[in-house]
């Protein structure tokens, strides 16, 4: 690989029907990426519990384009929103100011709101704040899937 992207995400499950309808669904998006990662040259792990899904890939190109494809799911309501964190200036600041002079002031493809949905940040406490502030909130939550 000549770079190494790095990409991390929690969504809402959407996929409807009764678990073991989900469990099926789930099972159809694991053999995917197990046949697909490794033609890509990409890894990474996917996670199912309590409704929701967190999925972390490590690779090239694909990893960029997976981003953009979650943010565009985001953008559409197609998933629910998510937060994506670009973790590192000196890694992702090319990008993140690519994105703001050329798609939205240059050519007007996204909102200025669209910027806010990828934070560039230098720290993992900012990356913590993100994820707790968004997490913390009523719609947002995150809640064991078990009971004591």
């Amino acid at each position: 690989m000549k770079g190494l992207y790095n990409l991390a995400y929690i969504s809402r499950n959407m996929i409807n029907g009764a678990k073991e309808d989900i469990e099926k669904e789930v099972q159809k998006i694991l053999q995917s990426a197990q046949k697909n990662n490794p033609r890509i040259n990409v890894t990474g792990a996917l996670l199912y519990s309590g409704g929701w899904f967190c999925q972390v890939i490590e690779g090239d190109y694909e990893v960029l384009d997976e981003l953009f494809e979650t943010i565009t799911l985001i953008q559409t309501n197609k998933i629910t929103a998510v937060p994506v964190i670009l973790y590192g200036s000196d890694y992702w600041g090319g990008l993140k100011d690519w994105i703001q002079k050329t798609l939205l002031d240059k050519f007007g493809n996204i909102s200025p709101d669209d910027m806010d949905l990828i934070p560039l940040v230098d720290d993992t406490e900012s990356v913590i704040k993100i994820i707790n502030d968004w997490y913390g909130t009523a719609e947002n939550r995150l809640e064991p899937n078990y009971s004591l």
